[in-house]
């Protein structure tokens, strides 16, 4: 009976250390900081004790950032883990967590990997460590939405404003006729209404009125951003493109003016150069232009995508397009049915 009780009473005692651990009460820096850096401790304790300390920085006993870091590495590491140590850690003003976090990041699962982006571009010393990445090469421009870039811009540093819209592009107000047809848009398209899009008929839409720029599920154009991989559940996201498509202009789409020796004005995006010759691509016709024929040239700050695209459908047609482009899957045509 005794041993029973001594057996219960040191199980009672290991919870307690656990749970004083995981909350941080009753547990001194020195032992947090013993816990945080033990590899064979328990993830969860490990993490919390690493919180804990973050939360103990600027007290008389806190240990030095540069350590806190280091016992960080290698809970960033696991996949356990790290999307809930990431927004702690980007307290810590420092330029070795934005390269710690950027540099683990595809350690992230895939949903939150967008997340630990906008913590990258939440502080001018994080966004730093980002956009140096981007401009050496070393990540590519589309790990940054316009979500990410309207945070950079949010932090009015006129250097990363520049960087930024150089490797990006720039970000405009959406004028206010188009703001109030996207916010009707919003409100109409609800999860009820969209649930009854037909798939199909949105395909075709879209091959009638995006498949000459854009690909999805790997059918389409190759002149704009493929929109596969892109924010489509995003509703918001969607009807921003869709409606005004200027406002955000990534620096690889900007659409490009040029007058030729005879006169004409052709507007869209640059494909291709070689010596002889310019490809420029607009949303319905390709010109092929001698190098020679180009009197004047100019790159734009605007989409060669047109605006207006939803105000010819009906509202069924906005629905089955939108259901469409959300959808996970590929569907088939009417006529494949």
């Amino acid at each position: 009976m005794l041993a029973n009780h001594e057996a219960l009473q040191t199980k009672h005692t290991e919870t307690l250390r656990k749970l004083n651990t995981l909350f941080g009460e009753g547990q001194s820096v020195a032992e947090m900081a013993a816990v945080a850096g033990d590899g064979d401790a328990d993830i969860l304790e490990r993490l919390a004790a690493v919180r804990g300390l973050i939360e103990t920085r600027g007290a008389d006993d806190a240990i030095p950032d540069s350590y806190l870091v280091r016992l960080a590495m290698p809970l960033i590491k696991d996949p356990r883990v790290n999307a809930k140590l990431a927004p702690a850690l980007s307290t810590i003003e420092m330029p070795a967590v934005g390269s710690l976090l950027l540099d683990n990041l595809n350690r992230f699962r895939a949903p939150r990997r967008s997340g630990v982006v906008g913590l990258l571009c939440s502080r001018a010393v994080f966004a730093d460590v980002l956009l140096s990445a981007i401009e050496q090469k070393k990540r590519p421009t589309d790990i940054l939405t316009a979500s990410h870039v309207r945070t950079i811009l949010s932090l009015e540093n006129d250097k990363l404003t520049e960087r930024v819209e150089n490797v990006w592009g720039r970000i405009r107000d959406t004028p206010d006729d188009r703001k109030q047809e996207i916010e009707r848009w919003s409100q109409s398209l609800t999860l009820e209404r969209l649930s009854h899009a037909d798939l199909s008929a949105g395909r075709a839409l879209f091959q009638t009125a995006c498949a000459n720029c854009h690909q999805l599920f790997g059918t389409g154009g190759k002149v704009g951003p493929d929109l596969t991989g892109s924010q489509r559940s995003d509703l918001g996201y969607l009807l921003h493109n869709i409606i005004d498509p200027d406002s955000v202009v990534g620096a690889d789409y900007r659409a490009t003016k040029i007058v030729t020796a005879d006169g004409r004005l052709l507007v869209g995006l640059v494909t291709q150069r070689t010596r002889q010759t310019t490809t420029i691509v607009a949303a319905d016709q390709t010109w092929v232009l001698p190098n020679d024929d180009i009197e004047q040239e100019a790159v734009t700050e605007q989409s060669p995508m047109p605006s207006g695209l939803l105000q010819p459908m009906t509202e069924q047609q906005v629905v089955d397009l939108i259901g469409y482009l959300q959808g996970p899957t590929q569907v088939a045509l009417p006529g494949e049915k």
